[in-house]
């Protein structure tokens, strides 16, 4: 398993990383900072060296998990046992945010069983829902809701109970929502449920009062299918249009009006709407790919990375950005690279732009702290 993670820019409790300067040093008795002589040092009982040594490895290296292993192992072995749990929630929190859903889902099993809270069990099922393991984050939601979880999370245990098809369950969770008051996102979703299961006249009222407290073409698009499931053509007619305008890129919204026009006897209507799905729905192919292309180059790119070739890293995500823009993902391992090449003011002038496109990417921002104290020479190299 892949130990070392500089593409999860792993957020990091502020206590922890305050809790690093007030440290003694352990380089004289911690051979190159060696994770293998930190795991001894646990092995062996002796904590204190332990807990010196694991922290001062996060320093030199964040993105070393093995080391934040060893330190919540650390903690919870002498007791610690909430600080152990929120470090692993903050670790986990942190790879969520970097869509790392496996590695999230293994890293917040032992926060759950520390802390046992509300919002441990909750990033727990959502880390294993979007890890694509429905059934696995049914019992952690159903935990959190239990202990008090908010919303979302409800929402998260909805969509894991209507994944494995436990459809009545997924239902008594919207309409305990709905209880308690109306809202778009519950309404929409209540009605995409019951339109799946082949309930379309139960699902358009739920539809038309999401679309009325929050007009979108998505829920247009799926009252319009609900609506000709249900036999009522001319609104569904309607509702397909209003979808194409809001949403003109959608080969889905054009597909409907298609077989609509078709299925009304308005050939002429169904061929140019036809032509425009076609149409719209190979650009959508072809953007799949390219965007399948791009993903490769970008991991290639992180590869060299983990493998120290920073140069040759920097390289090719210099490229990428030049050729297909910036994007955040981008500037964020271009900035590693820089960094591993020593280059911190160029990885501050990337994070800067990277912070402007996502602000509310905390990990960004904790990256770029320290790149900046590293570019005026007070940081750790």
């Amino acid at each position: 398993m892949q130990t070392s993670t500089p593409r999860a820019f792993l957020l990091v409790s502020i206590a922890l990383v305050q809790g690093w300067n007030a440290l003694p040093s352990v380089a004289e008795t911690l051979p190159n900072n060696d994770l293998s002589a930190a795991r001894e040092a646990l092995a062996n009982g002796d904590l204190a060296l332990a807990e010196r040594s694991f922290r001062t490895i996060l320093q030199q290296r964040p993105g070393e998990l093995d080391a934040y292993r060893g330190l919540g192992e650390t903690l919870a072995a002498q007791g610690r046992k909430t600080e152990a749990g929120q470090l692993y929630l903050n670790l986990g929190r942190g790879l969520l945010q970097s869509n790392q859903f496996l590695l999230a889902a293994e890293i917040l099993v032992p926060a759950a069983d520390l802390l046992a809270n509300a919002e441990a069990f909750a990033q727990l099922g959502k880390a294993r829902l979007f890890a694509q393991d429905p059934p696995g984050a049914v019992a952690p939601l159903r935990r959190a809701v239990e202990l008090g979880g908010d919303v979302r999370t409800r929402l998260y245990l909805a969509a894991a109970l209507w994944d494995t098809r436990e459809f009545e369950a997924a239902e008594g969770v919207y309409l305990e929502l709905l209880a308690t008051r109306s809202t778009p996102v519950v309404e929409h979703q209540l009605g995409r449920l019951l339109s799946w299961q082949g309930r379309a006249a139960e699902a358009v009222p739920h539809l038309r009062r999401a679309l009325q407290t929050a007009p979108s073409g998505d829920i247009e698009l799926d009252l319009a299918q609900a609506l000709v499931a249900a036999g009522e053509l001319d609104e569904a007619l309607a509702a397909f249009q209003r979808a194409a305008t809001a949403m003109p890129r959608s080969f889905k919204a054009r597909y409907g009006l298609a077989r609509l026009h078709l299925q009304r006897g308005e050939n002429e209507a169904a061929r140019i709407e036809m032509a425009a799905y076609q149409q719209l729905y190979a650009e959508e192919q072809e953007k799949t790919r390219l965007q399948g292309l791009q993903r490769a180059r970008l991991d290639h790119a992180w590869n060299l990375i983990e493998q120290s070739l920073f140069a040759e890293a920097a390289a090719e995500l210099e490229r990428q950005a030049a050729a297909n823009g910036a994007t955040v993902e981008v500037l964020g391992g271009l900035a590693t690279a820089y960094s591993g090449l020593g280059r911190h003011g160029d990885a501050v002038n990337v994070l800067e732009r990277a912070v402007s496109l996502d602000p509310e990417r905390q990990d960004l921002r904790l990256m770029l702290s320290e790149e900046r104290l590293k570019a005026t020479g007070d940081g750790p190299r």
